[in-house]
């Protein structure tokens, strides 16, 4: 008698686990498209404005977000990222259905330096909180493998940029 409700129990958790680790096998993030003018095309009207304008500034790209009606203004330890090399295309996908207890709604800004056959790249990401246009993260991607693989390297924003740029890259109301 034992045995069989045993039984019957690893096969409901088991069942359980899959659908579990189907449904978040199957998240996927949204991929924005980025408008001439700077909108982000396809955000959710909870979130807009949102546009990201890239401009010259002597050289240097200057680099404005806005989400949620706040303003970010990157600090050039940041901008200098959005020096794409020809023929590499800036990436924007986000998310805001997933649980918000481990991760808020975000925006990923992908700024490749160069990409490979197969996909993987050498570059820069930038994760914003949609709600608020925080940074959340900063990560360093490097092929692996001679292009078929990647790494991604988490970059404390203290460590390339300086006080008084990280106190600029706080959100501000966008007037």
């Amino acid at each position: 008698m034992l045995i069989p409700m045993l039984r019957r129990a690893l096969v409901i958790a088991a069942a359980v686990a899959a659908l579990v680790a189907s449904h978040a096998a199957a998240h996927m993030d949204y991929v924005f498209d980025l408008s001439w003018c700077g909108r982000i095309k396809g955000m959710p009207d909870e979130y807009r404005p949102a546009r990201l304008k890239l401009r010259d500034r002597k050289g240097v790209p200057a680099v404005k977000l806005v989400l949620s009606g706040n303003t970010v203004e990157f600090p050039d330890c940041l901008s200098r990222h959005f020096e794409i090399p020809k023929g590499e295309h800036m990436t924007l996908s986000g998310s805001w259905y997933h649980d918000p207890e481990l991760l808020p709604p975000y925006l990923n800004i992908l700024v490749p330096q160069k990409t490979y056959p197969d996909g993987f790249h050498d570059g820069f990401s930038m994760l914003f909180n949609l709600e608020t246009a925080e940074l959340i993260e900063l990560t360093d991607w490097e092929t692996s493998l001679g292009g078929r693989g990647m790494t991604g390297r988490k970059v404390d924003p203290s460590s390339i940029c300086t006080s008084v740029e990280l106190e600029a890259l706080k959100p501000r109301p966008a007037v």
